[in-house]
C-alpha cells in the first residue's frame, strides 16, 4: 500500500503548475493529493492525475485578517481587524482547516509552499509522525550580501538594500498610525503563535522581503542552481532540483481555435519562418491600453522582419480588440491560452513576461528569451536579470520599449548564433547534474 503525501500550494496557478513535477516523482511511492483553493486549481491537479481537497485561501501570520473579515461579507474597519488580532480568529479558523486536513489526508508527507510557511505554526506539532519540507517554484527568496535580490532590475554592486529591522518608525506612526498599530500587533501575534506551536530556535523564524521561513527545514526550489547568479547564495537546507519539467502535463482552458489554426504555424515552420512565441501568462485579465500598444508593437516588429510568424498568447478581451483592430493577421495567430511546451517545442524565440515557469520551460526546449517584467514586486524583474546575465537572452522595458529597440532585439537573438548556442550548453550542464539518481538520493534523504 502506497504511503501518502499531501502538497498545500499557494493559489496561483504559476505555484500549482510546476509542482507537479515533484508531485509526479513522488507519486512512483505516494499517492498523492492537492489541498487547493478553487475549481481551477483542482481541476488542473485531476487532469495531471492527482486527487485534491478544499482549504480556503487565508493564511495566519501573513497579515490576511481584512480579507478574511470582508470575505465574510463583515466591514473590515480598524477595530473589527484589530478585534481579529487579538482573538486570534483567523488562526485557529487555520488551525482546524490544517488539522481536518491531516485527518482527512492521513499524510505521512506534507509539502507545503513557501508562500503558506506559516502552515508550519500547525504543521510542527506532527512533525515526530509526518515529515515537512517546503517546496518553492521562484528563485531562492533570501537577500546575500553582494548579489541582487529576487526582484532585483540592476546588479549594483555590494548594495544590501534589504533590512530586517522591523520597527516601527515614527514617521510611519504619524503618516499612517492604523497602519502602524497593526504592524507592531502582527508582528506581536507571530511571536506569541510560534510559543504556542512550541517550535525550537534551531527552527527560528527567518523573514525576507517576500516570505516568513522556518531555519532547517528542508527547501525544495523548483529550478536548477546554475539559474542563480552563484551557487554562494544557497543555504544548506535548500535543495535544488533542476528544470522540474512535467512534460506530459495537461493544460486546461484552452483556447478551442488553437487545435484548427496549429498545423498553418507548423506549416509556416516547416516552410523556413522563424516562430516567435509571444505570452504574457495571466497578468493581465483585460485589454489593457498598454498591453494593447505592446502587443502592436510587436506585431510591426514582426512585419518588419522577412520569414517571421508571431503565435501570441493573451486574454480573451485583447484577442478581440485586436481582431476588432485589424482585418488579417498574415503574419501572426492569437490565442487565449495555448498549451505552451507543444508551442515552444518550434519556437526560435519566446517574449515573455519573466514568470519562472515560462523562462524554465524556455531552457528545457533551449529557446532564447526577450523578457519584458511586469510586476516589479517579485520574481519577474530578477528572472530577467538572470536570463541576460547568462547569455540566453536580453531583457527589455514593458512600458518604455521603443520599436527600434524591440526590433533590434529580435533580430539580434533570431539571428545571432551566440544565444542559441549558450541556451544549448546551459540547458545541456543542467542535464549532467539533475539526473534521475541525483533526485532518488535527495527525495530519500529529506523524506525517507
Amino acid at each position: 500500500m502506497k504511503k501518502k503525501a499531501l502538497f498545500i500550494p499557494a493559489s496561483i496557478r504559476s505555484h500549482i503548475l510546476p509542482s507537479f513535477y515533484l508531485a509526479d516523482m513522488l507519486s512512483i511511492d505516494f499517492e498523492v493529493t492537492y489541498a487547493v483553493t478553487d475549481k481551477v486549481l483542482a481541476e488542473s491537479a485531476h487532469k495531471n492525475g492527482f486527487k485534491t481537497c478544499k482549504i480556503s485561501r487565508f493564511k495566519a501570520g501573513c497579515n490576511n485578517e481584512k480579507y478574511f473579515i470582508l470575505d465574510q461579507r463583515k466591514n473590515a474597519s480598524f477595530l473589527t481587524i484589530l478585534k481579529c488580532y487579538f482573538k486570534n480568529e483567523l488562526y485557529w479558523k487555520r488551525k482546524n482547516e490544517i488539522d481536518e486536513l491531516l485527518e482527512q489526508v492521513k499524510p505521512d508527507v506534507v509539502l507545503v509552499d513557501v508562500y503558506c510557511s506559516t502552515d508550519f505554526l500547525f504543521l510542527y506539532l506532527h512533525s515526530k509522525k509526518i515529515k515537512i519540507a517546503f517546496f518553492n517554484p521562484m528563485p531562492s527568496t533570501y537577500n546575500v550580501e553582494g548579489y541582487p535580490s529576487v526582484d532585483d532590475n540592476v546588479w549594483l554592486k555590494d548594495n544590501n538594500k534589504y533590512s530586517t529591522n522591523k520597527s516601527i518608525k515614527l514617521s510611519e506612526l504619524i503618516m499612517s498610525p492604523q497602519n502602524a498599530i497593526l504592524k507592531w500587533v502582527s508582528e506581536k501575534q507571530m511571536q506569541k503563535l510560534i510559543r504556542w506551536s512550541k517550535i525550537p530556535s534551531e527552527h527560528s523564524l527567518i523573514e525576507n522581503k517576500f516570505i516568513k521561513a522556518f531555519k532547517n527545514i528542508p527547501e525544495l526550489l523548483l529550478l536548477p542552481l546554475e539559474f542563480e547568479f552563484s551557487p554562494a547564495i544557497k543555504k544548506d537546507y535548500q535543495h535544488y532540483l533542476g528544470l522540474s519539467q512535467h512534460e506530459n502535463r495537461v493544460d486546461t482552458e484552452l483556447d478551442s481555435a488553437f487545435d484548427e489554426k496549429w498545423e498553418g504555424v507548423l506549416e509556416k515552420k516547416h516552410e523556413g519562418s522563424k516562430i516567435v512565441y509571444c505570452s504574457f501568462g495571466t497578468f493581465f485579465e483585460n485589454a489593457h491600453p498598454r498591453l494593447l500598444d505592446f502587443i502592436n508593437m510587436v506585431l510591426e516588429v514582426i512585419d518588419s522582419i522577412p520569414n517571421v510568424f508571431l503565435v501570441c498568447s493573451v486574454n480573451r478581451y485583447v484577442v478581440q480588440t485586436l481582431y476588432a483592430q485589424h482585418r488579417v493577421f498574415k503574419n501572426a495567430a492569437f490565442f487565449y491560452k495555448v498549451p505552451q511546451l507543444q508551442v515552444l517545442k518550434i519556437a526560435d524565440l519566446f517574449i515573455t513576461h519573466g514568470g519562472l515557469g515560462g523562462i524554465k520551460e524556455s531552457i528545457y526546449y533551449k529557446v532564447p528569451m526577450l523578457v519584458y517584467p511586469l510586476d516589479i514586486h517579485y520574481d519577474q524583474c530578477g528572472n530577467a536579470l538572470k536570463v541576460e546575465h547568462h547569455g540566453i537572452g536580453l531583457k527589455g522595458n514593458f512600458m518604455y520599449e521603443q520599436k527600434n529597440y524591440m526590433q533590434a532585439k529580435v533580430k539580434k537573438l533570431l539571428y545571432d548564433i551566440s544565444f542559441k548556442i549558450k541556451i544549448n550548453e546551459f540547458r545541456a550542464n543542467i542535464n549532467t547534474v539533475y539526473t534521475n539518481k541525483y533526485h532518488e538520493d535527495l527525495l530519500n534523504k529529506i523524506l525517507a
